[in-house]
């Protein structure tokens, strides 16, 4: 998909396109030095893209008879945490918001960082008293380097913090996106590893690492090529999700009480 700028009007306070869209991603590529590093195919398509496939102009877009609105939270109403806490004291948790908006942390780190409060909460009670649900939302990210692993900031988060709940009875963590797509979409999972589907990320729990052992699947492996979806998958530890609007991401860790 090509990218596209998007300018504010003050007429009208809609977002709407500016300047060329393909040109103005060969210009992003040269700006970083990635332009000669992509495939020659895909410089082919953007110097040669029909005109008509263009991004639509100011001028002609306001000539339309017609508009397309959306309304979105704040950050204060990200990944549904209203409702979700809600759910958490209808099934005897109590809940607590570690975070919003957690944005530009790598989900490896996030997920470990998570587990170990966890951990801490399971040994002593603190800082929160079991039952406890723990909420983040924001949206991390994964550097992925050289890498050409199959999988997402979510699953990435999931399988972290599985490495740092191995053995307890006591804690479930999962993480997943909003949109029902973490990370790559079905035009890269179709057909690989035996149709893996798009997951919208994953969940796991103490006994997961030992399972991922029975089943041959090396998690450490996995996470240094950022290869996490065929993992979550064989390990039947993915999340799908039904497609719907964006409203970033969403991780819970539950750490469960002596009656649960």
């Amino acid at each position: 998909m090509v990218p596209r700028a998007w300018t504010r009007t003050r007429s009208k306070g809609s977002k709407v396109p500016r300047a060329t869209a393909t040109q103005l991603v060969i210009d992003n590529l040269k700006k970083w030095d990635a332009w000669d590093t992509i495939p020659a195919p895909v410089r082919k398509f953007l110097e040669t893209l029909d005109p008509r496939y263009e991004t639509v102009k100011v001028g002609k877009f306001e000539k339309m008879s017609f508009r397309i609105f959306g309304v979105m939270p704040g950050f204060n109403q990200t990944a549904k945490l209203p409702p979700a806490i809600k759910k958490a004291r209808e099934l005897g948790f109590k809940p607590a918001i570690l975070a919003e908006a957690v944005m530009s942390v790598e989900a490896f780190h996030a997920g470990t960082y998570t587990a170990a409060i966890t951990r801490t909460i399971e040994r002593s009670g603190q800082p929160f008293e079991p039952p406890c649900a723990l909420f983040s939302s924001g949206e991390m990210i994964v550097t992925v380097g050289k890498e050409k692993g199959i999988g997402g900031r979510n699953q990435e988060f999931a399988l972290s913090a599985a490495l740092r709940i191995t053995g307890s009875k006591s804690i479930i963590t999962a993480s997943v996106d909003t949109d029902e797509t973490d990370g790559l979409g079905t035009q890269f999972t179709n057909g690989l590893e035996g149709m893996l589907p798009c997951l919208a990320g994953g969940i796991v729990g103490g006994e997961t690492v030992e399972e991922a052992k029975k089943a041959g699947v090396d998690i450490i492996e996995e996470l240094k090529r950022h290869n996490t979806s065929p993992a979550l998958w064989k390990l039947k530890n993915g999340i799908l999700a039904t497609p719907n609007i964006s409203l970033t991401d969403l991780t819970v860790a539950l750490v469960l009480g002596d009656n649960k």
